[in-house]
């Protein structure tokens, strides 16, 4: 995938259970590092972070994808 993608499309496709817990993720907001990282995360930083049910819900509107299809 390649966006930017709105974070309702991506907590669609999260609950559809299309990622893995290792699939990463760039926030194109400014948002703060969690643990000291960048804005890059796999979905488990944003579980952790955020829980399982809304791992996005915390970050801007705007996420994008390094994988592309």
């Amino acid at each position: 995938f390649r966006g930017p993608f709105t974070e309702r499309q991506i907590q669609d496709w999260y609950r559809k259970g299309w990622f893995e817990s290792t699939f990463p993720f760039y926030f194109m907001s400014s948002v703060e590092s969690i643990g000291g990282k960048d804005k890059n995360f796999t979905l488990a930083d944003l579980c952790i972070q955020n829980g399982v049910g809304s791992p996005f819900i915390h970050f801007g509107n705007k996420i994008q994808s390094e994988y592309e299809m």
